[in-house]
């Protein structure tokens, strides 16, 4: 197959739909296919090193107001890119990561080409109404009806679970919805035996520093947490001098340290010394961090909320807790501060919760997606 990617987000930006975007292109190319990825083009960095049968092509590109370190492509700035692209090329499929600027572009073309589409639903409508602060209820109407405007269009809908499946369901849209896990490289991603110390408790969360995120609840959380507890923040958002600043006024800075941005490498170092992963999100659809928390053999205690009750079996693997409520997440990061055979019993069930989102068997399912749908 000839595969056409959009996508509002890819390497070197840090998030979950750029590795997403970005492991989909490259096990297509190994399974043989070619691919054409279509972004906006990064603010600093490259798009990675060049691969054989993967081409990246990128668009006109600003900060994203929203969110740090993102370029954004605005409306139409994108199309005549992708035009260009598909009156060169002949492609069999078109997979549209988000339905934003250039999603909508391409969306437009492939009607125009009739050219099958496949449209992901990476956000839930609670995370894109965050953006609208004191609006929010504005935004979240907002997020549902620009779902119904745009989803009904495509051919067929992947959702990285079936929470996200079924919210758009309930939201009436009737075109066949696949959920397709983001995957796991859980070779790469692999508990380690050497983790656990007896002086700190290292609790930690890797990701966007940004409101969606609710990491002010870990900071809080910190106040009543028993002093062998220490979390590492990993990542960069617009949120992060404010945490540090909320931690030096809690007095709890010396017990949570800020590492910012990290690449692969340090990333799987971070969870092998980590005891406990932590994500207070309400909002995530899937969340990417969590699976390799898992993968790594990691308890996870995450907000009761989106889609991490799939990931996060509450008493099995981890706790989950009422979101925004600083007071439990305290109270279940003393338990397992306090329990070694707790951690190791919840970390076993981690790993084995993880093992279903193995990478190379989710994307074949998407894979054969394509397949259903492409034309002839």
């Amino acid at each position: 197959m000839n595969v056409l990617i959009i996508t509002e987000t890819y390497i070197p930006t840090v998030s979950g739909v750029a590795d997403s975007t970005d492991s989909i292109a490259h096990y297509l190319v190994s399974r043989g296919h070619s691919v054409t990825v279509i972004a906006p083009a990064p603010l600093s960095g490259n798009t990675g090193k060049p691969v054989k049968g993967l081409q990246v092509m990128t668009t006109p590109s600003i900060k994203d107001p929203f969110i740090a370190g993102k370029p954004m492509t605005l409306f139409p700035f994108g199309f005549s890119t992708i035009w260009k692209t598909t009156r060169q090329h002949s492609f069999d499929v078109m997979h549209i990561q988000e339905p934003g600027s250039l999603g909508i572009s391409a969306l437009i073309v492939a009607k125009i080409k009739h050219i099958p589409t496949v449209g992901a639903a990476h956000a839930m409508p609670q995370q894109v109404a965050t953006f609208f602060g004191p609006f929010y209820r504005f935004g979240l109407w907002f997020a549902h009806t620009w779902i119904r405007m745009v989803y009904v269009h495509y051919d067929a809908i992947m959702t990285p679970t079936q929470t996200m499946a079924d919210e758009l369901t309930r939201l009436g849209i009737r075109v066949l919805i696949y959920p397709v896990s983001n995957g796991i490289d859980i070779q790469k991603y692999s508990p380690t035996t050497t983790r656990h110390n007896n002086k700190q408790i290292m609790f930690g969360y890797l990701g966007r520093i940004d409101a969606d995120k609710h990491l002010d609840i870990t900071v809080r959380a910190m106040t009543i947490t028993d002093p062998a507890v220490h979390l590492v923040i990993a990542g960069f958002g617009k949120e992060q001098e404010v945490l540090i600043s909320m931690a030096k006024e809690l007095h709890v800075s010396d017990r949570i340290t800020f590492i910012g941005s990290l690449k692969e490498p340090e990333i799987i170092k971070l969870y092998r010394k980590l005891d406990c992963f932590i994500i207070p999100s309400p909002v995530e659809s899937q969340s990417i961090v969590t699976l390799q928390a898992i993968a790594s053999g990691l308890p996870v205690i995450a907000a009761d909320a989106g889609a991490l009750p799939e990931l996060v079996h509450d008493g099995k693997n981890g706790f989950l807790v009422k979101t925004d409520d600083d007071e439990e997440f305290a109270q279940k990061m003393n338990i397992l501060a306090k329990d070694a055979e707790l951690r190791k019993k919840f970390g076993m069930e981690s790993r084995r919760i993880s093992l279903v989102h193995d990478k190379t068997k989710v994307l074949r399912k998407l894979e054969d997606m394509y397949g259903t749908i492409c034309r002839p």
